[in-house]
């Protein structure tokens, strides 16, 4: 089972209740985009549902890209999986 917490400018992704990723910078972009809460919410959301798939456990420039643009709802998550 895997869960989120946001924390400052980024996520922590907890399986069983134990730190698995701690996520404090873009992935892509290191220190260059600060994570905002929005965005942060939609990485560890699509995560968990890449894990949850057993996909990598990758946030791609294109998928941080749209998840750093506008608010993606969790329809749209499933169809990033998908790709």
């Amino acid at each position: 089972m895997y869960t989120y917490k946001l924390i400052n400018n980024g996520y922590e992704i907890y399986k069983n209740n134990r730190i698995f990723i701690k996520q404090i910078k873009s992935p892509n972009f290191g220190d260059d985009r600060i994570l905002n809460e929005q965005t942060s919410t939609q990485m560890a959301k699509l995560l968990i549902l890449k894990l949850n798939n057993m996909k990598f456990s990758t946030i791609t420039i294109e998928e941080e890209e749209e998840l750093s643009s506008s608010f993606v709802s969790d329809e749209r998550l499933n169809e990033i999986l998908v790709y």
